[in-house]
């Protein structure tokens, strides 16, 4: 698959996000939403800038078939994903109850009203 096509889809799937947000029939409680669209579209276009600047600055490797078994780090590599997962995981649940406030204690069918 092209690279350029992998960044294609990557603003296409931004793009339904937005429409899908758009569309959908709930409000912010508290906090600007328009600020926070426009911060999401700012983390896309600066996403997708760094990611046509490393494709034109990078120097394609030659393509060559990667064997699984040779990969000693391979482990390492997935433990590292797991934690970063966590860590992402736990971002979310700070941005949600502190900083957007939102109370889960009486259920997330109430949280979400």
């Amino acid at each position: 698959m092209n690279k350029l096509n992998l960044l294609k889809y990557y603003i296409y799937i931004w793009v339904a996000y937005f429409s899908v947000s758009l569309l959908l029939p709930a409000t912010r409680i508290n906090g600007d939403p328009t600020l926070s669209y426009l911060l999401l579209i700012f983390f896309v276009i600066v996403s997708s800038i760094m990611c046509i600047s490393a494709l034109y600055f990078l120097k394609e490797t030659p393509s060559r078939k990667i064997d699984i078994r040779r990969l000693s780090n391979l482990d390492q590599l997935i433990n590292y994903a797991v934690v970063m997962a966590i860590i992402s995981m736990v971002f979310i649940a700070y941005d949600r109850v502190c900083i957007q406030g939102i109370d889960y204690w009486k259920g997330v069918a109430f949280a979400r009203e």
